[in-house]
């Protein structure tokens, strides 16, 4: 298990579609969390202190972020997708046809 001093989340997809959907999720991961965050144009950025380890468990952000889509029904247009180190991607689902 590795500590994360800093996780970003990409959600410049999410904005494109309802700008409003980014200020609840973060709204959301600052309830589940207790971490400061800032969102600036296309990500939100959470920011861990030392003693807050077990909350920057990568499966553990990714299980909130899923959560999160979940209770927002955007499961069927988002999914969650691991970018480089320490970032994750809220990226659009190819539509089927």
């Amino acid at each position: 298990m590795r500590f994360l001093p800093e996780c970003k989340i990409d959600v410049s997809k999410l904005q494109e579609v309802d700008a409003e959907k980014v200020n609840e999720l973060k709204e959301y991961l600052d309830k589940k969390l207790g971490v400061s965050s800032s969102v600036d144009e296309k990500q939100i950025i959470l920011t861990f202190e030392e003693g807050e380890e077990a909350l920057s468990r990568r499966a553990y952000l990714r299980e909130l972020l899923r959560k999160y889509l979940h209770r927002a029904k955007l499961t069927n247009d988002f999914r969650v997708i691991s970018g480089e180190k320490d970032i994750f991607i809220i990226k659009n689902r190819k539509k089927r046809e």
